[in-house]
């Protein structure tokens, strides 16, 4: 019960005969997860900035 909702789903599915096993387990998807969150921080800042330019060279562009 101590686990993050979102890993204790993923580990109830597999049949770990030991806590070793579990906790081996938990701490792969934990590092799995967090490697997929960094790259979807890192993809959403790298598509950010020409959306923003675009913004505002039409402001300066209504402003003038």
């Amino acid at each position: 019960m101590g686990l993050k909702p979102s890993l204790r789903s993923r580990l109830v599915a597999f049949d770990h005969r030991t806590l070793d096993e579990a906790l081996s387990a938990a701490c792969r998807q934990e590092g799995k997860m967090e490697q997929y969150l960094e790259e979807k921080k890192a993809a959403q800042k790298r598509s950010a900035p020409p959306f923003q330019q675009q913004d505002r060279k039409k402001v300066a562009y209504q402003s003038s």
